[in-house]
């Protein structure tokens, strides 16, 4: 029996992301807690929120600034990763801009061979 899901709570856990999920961000709210407030994510026909580290919150400006309210509508893939924590090795939950809408890029053009020469690169 898998019991990681069994306390699941408000917000998502590493264990949920055993695959790749592409989510479409919903709202933001600003949660306060003992050490201090962290932003939660929350996403089209999700119960659960995405805690944001400093890590995620960084990826996230990157791609769509700092005006949280360009973030609503945007796909974004949650992926289970590992980082270092404490010395330790632990899962965690990555998050990547994802355009799932788009058309995929053209293939790159790979260089010709000459004769029966292999090409140089």
């Amino acid at each position: 029996m898998d019991l990681s899901n069994l306390y699941s709570g408000s917000y998502f856990k590493a264990a949920q992301f055993a695959q790749p999920t592409t989510l479409v961000i919903d709202g933001l709210e600003q949660v306060a807690f003992d050490d201090g407030d962290k932003l939660a994510i929350s996403f089209q026909g999700q119960q659960q929120q995405l805690l944001l580290n400093k890590t995620n919150f960084n990826m996230l400006v990157d791609a769509f600034g700092y005006e949280s309210g360009g973030w609503i509508g945007k796909n974004v893939q949650l992926k289970r990763e590992k980082t270092l924590y404490q010395g330790k090795m632990v899962d965690c939950i990555r998050v990547y801009p994802s355009e799932i809408h788009q058309d995929p890029p053209e293939p790159p053009q790979l260089p010709q061979t000459v004769g029966n020469a292999p090409a140089l690169f």
